[in-house]
């Protein structure tokens, strides 16, 4: 009789085990089921709380919930697709979390479109400042001095022109982006510095700078121009008389060029200008000669008569 009951104990504590075992092993599956990979968009969620980003695996469907201690996963968040290896553990609630435990290169770059090219074209006349320097400036609002273009003008045609690329001009999210992503947008400035103060991102417009032309805040397109100008006075000690040169001269005959022919046609005209009006090039007759003579005879006459009526 005992020995019956002892079996039956025995039976009843295995029946008991057998009916926890599926829920136990459910949850070892859920929260520590080993390794899981995953290949996705990363997109942030805010506020992060026991998990900081989503990820779908494209394979399987699956969404995940993803944190990680040991990977910065914000340096993946901007549209890359990744591969993620990691461990199911318990979020503190119903879900489950994926700890990420590591991360393989990106598999491929932005989608198409998703690029933004920035164009900058300044025409400069007249002679610019000594030391004057050019730059297209994207205010990121980074907490940085934004992105700054360098303007060069290497053919000297006095047209300053640079670009850059932004790889994503939209905000990191869900990737694929929904049909109504809107692109980001920033100020766009020309700048004109004195010098360059290079840093570890590239060359800064040295100080003092100024503001040649201001687009507002623009949204980004896959293509964006801005174009603008500008207009300086001659340089100093450009401005000099003529002294004779035929270079420093004008084209009077207007034949395209200042050379010695100019220089003889204002020679021609300057004789014959004299030779029309010559009395212009002496005094004129006021009889200032003559004058004296006669005011002479007459004393020398009068004396004479004088003379005559004493006698």
């Amino acid at each position: 009789m005992a020995k019956r009951l002892a079996v039956l104990a025995g039976t009843l504590a295995l029946l008991i085990l057998g009916m926890g075992l599926p829920p136990a092993l459910a949850q070892g599956n859920q929260y520590g089921g080993g390794e899981v990979s995953a290949t996705g968009y990363l997109s942030p969620v805010s506020p992060p709380g026991s998990y900081s980003h989503l990820l779908s695996d494209e394979a399987t469907g699956q969404q995940y919930l993803v944190r990680s201690g040991a990977v910065d996963l914000g340096a993946y968040d901007d549209g890359q697709k990744v591969t993620v290896r990691g461990t199911l553990v318990s979020g503190g609630g119903a879900e489950s979390v994926l700890e990420v435990t590591g991360i393989g290169e990106p598999v491929e770059t932005p989608q198409p479109g998703e690029a933004a090219t920035l164009s900058f074209e300044l025409l400069v006349e007249g002679t610019p400042p000594a030391g004057a320097t050019f730059f297209g400036n994207i205010q990121t609002g980074e907490g940085g001095p934004g992105i700054f273009v360098p303007l060069t003008d290497p053919d000297g045609d006095g047209v300053y022109a640079g670009s850059t690329t932004i790889p994503d001009r939209f905000p990191p999210g869900l990737r694929p982006l929904p049909p109504d992503a809107e692109p980001l947008a920033f100020p766009i400035r020309i700048v004109q510095g004195t010098g360059t103060n290079p840093n570890a991102e590239g060359e800064l417009p040295g100080e003092p700078t100024t503001v040649l032309q201001d687009f507002g805040v623009t949204p980004l397109q896959e293509s964006n121009s801005f174009p603008a100008s500008v207009s300086f006075g001659p340089a100093t000690g450009d401005e000099h008389e003529d002294g004779g040169d035929p270079e420093g001269g004008v084209d009077l005959n207007e034949d395209g060029a200042v050379d010695e022919a100019d220089a003889e046609l204002a020679a021609e005209t300057s004789d014959a200008a004299a030779e029309e009006a010559p009395e212009e090039a002496t005094l004129p007759n006021t009889g200032g000669a003559v004058l004296p003579l006669l005011a002479g005879a007459l004393l020398v006459g009068g004396g004479c008569l004088i003379r005559r009526a004493y006698r």
